[in-house]
């Protein structure tokens, strides 16, 4: 390992493995390696908590775990898409022979290298070595990436992969991605395309040609993409999850609540998926279908940087809808804590206050609640309120006492903010599910 890995006993690195033996097993077998320091998980969503908030060289990651519905692949794809996992760390999955077929389709792009049970700590070494020299032949890629060079990162990955080099098809998807976040939606496409022609086309690239058709305004083209990319594979829940998302764009409220409803029933332990699907359905007037999403979302995402905050908010109405006094009082703790460590954040501050109005209406103290409210509409015009501001606002005063309501000023509240954001058939179609109480 010494000429790979030169300073091996400076490594990190994680094991999540539900089974205590295997994590002991591989905890040895990596300190023989002379790994320098090895920390263990249970579970996956332990593990991403870890990951979110250090980092490591090396994971090893178990494929299946039992009693729970979130898989190694799912947290690899939560901390890919939300950019959590740096380059160089080396991420491999273990898994059984009944997983095979899914992790070897997986690794052939996104994963660094996977290794199938039983395995032995010679051929678990040869993996990390295979995995390893896969990042130091990219290592030019990683240190323009280190330098913040975008530009450069995706030129040689492009190169890589048109000169036939190797590992050219997991530089195609780094390029890809690099091409998208700057904003190169033409150079990107191209890139898709080329790779599109493999027999077959990998899922990723065929999203990814759909991610640049809608980031660059190409709405109808990337939904034609995607319904026959989750036609083609009905389990690749971010299929599912971009077409919800070109779906609530286009004002298709019902068919996007369908989309996240598919990626959810996929991996239902994705914070993100789970706070999705409760928003829409929240909006679309499905209180009971909101519930579990919601709740499941600030359950998972307690702590967690992939958590946002707005599915609190959302759970305070459903609540109130339901006269849970207490639940709101438990949403509102959550967000003040929130607050504290983020004072000058305005979002936040207006969140809070959207579910101080509930939690006062809540307990009977409706003077309090009102004046809260007038407060609250003072904000109309500042210039950091969106779409999802003024639906909470939208939302609150849908829940006030008639005579506020209904009052002159909440008319002119209402005008105001359907001015403001109705530009578009998606934002109206929000604007009006939140009225609708």
């Amino acid at each position: 390992m010494d000429a790979l890995y030169p300073d091996i006993d400076q490594c990190r690195a994680l094991i999540v493995d539900g089974n205590h033996t295997s994590r002991s097993i591989l905890a040895a077998q990596l300190r023989d390696m002379g790994v320098g320091t090895v920390v263990q998980s249970s579970r996956p969503q332990d593990a991403r908590g870890k990951l979110e908030h250090a980092t490591f060289d090396i994971v090893l990651c178990d494929y299946h775990f039992e009693n729970c519905e979130y898989s190694g692949q799912d947290l690899l794809d939560d901390l890919r898409r939300e950019q959590l996992l740096p380059y160089f760390t080396t991420f491999v999955m273990v898994t059984g022979e009944a997983s095979y077929n899914k992790v070897a389709e997986a690794a052939e792009s996104a994963l660094d290298s996977y290794i199938v049970k039983p395995y032995t700590a010679t051929s678990l070494g040869e993996r990390l070595l295979l995995a390893r020299k896969r990042k130091l032949a990219l290592a030019k890629v990683f240190e323009a990436l280190e330098a913040g060079d975008l530009n450069l990162a995706a030129a040689l990955c492009v190169q890589r992969y048109t000169e036939g080099m190797t590992y050219g098809l997991y530089a195609a998807r780094i390029g890809g991605e690099l091409f998208l976040r700057s904003g190169r939606f033409d150079d990107a496409k191209a890139l898709y395309q080329k790779v599109m022609e493999r027999s077959p086309p990998p899922a990723w690239a065929r999203l990814g040609l759909a991610r640049t058709l809608f980031d660059s305004q190409q709405g109808p083209q990337a939904k034609k993409v995607l319904e026959s990319l989750v036609k083609d594979s009905p389990d690749f829940a971010e299929g599912h999850d971009l077409l919800g998302k070109v779906q609530v764009e286009q004002g298709d409220l019902t068919d996007a609540m369908g989309a996240y409803k598919n990626a959810w029933e996929i991996t239902p332990s994705s914070i993100t998926r789970n706070a999705k699907l409760g928003a829409i359905s929240f909006y679309m007037g499905e209180a009971e279908d909101a519930k579990r999403p919601l709740e499941r979302a600030a359950a998972l995402g307690a702590g967690s940087k992939m958590f946002d905050q707005q599915s609190l908010v959302l759970l305070a109405f459903v609540r109130y809808d339901a006269k849970d006094s207490k639940g709101i009082r438990r949403c509102l703790s959550t967000m003040e804590h929130t607050l504290g460590k983020k004072p000058d954040d305005s979002r936040i501050r207006r969140q809070v206050e959207i579910i101080k109005i509930l939690a006062m209406l809540s307990d009977k103290h409706t003077e309090a609640a009102k004046s809260e409210m007038f407060t609250l509409g003072k904000q109309l015009e500042e210039s950091d309120l969106d779409v999802e501001g003024a639906c909470n606002i939208l939302s609150m005063l849908a829940r006030m006492p008639s005579e506020t309501a209904r009052g002159a000023r909440a008319k002119e509240w209402v005008e105001a903010l359907t001015w403001r954001f109705s530009g578009n058939k998606a934002a109206g179609q929000l604007l009006i599910a939140a009225s609708d109480k």
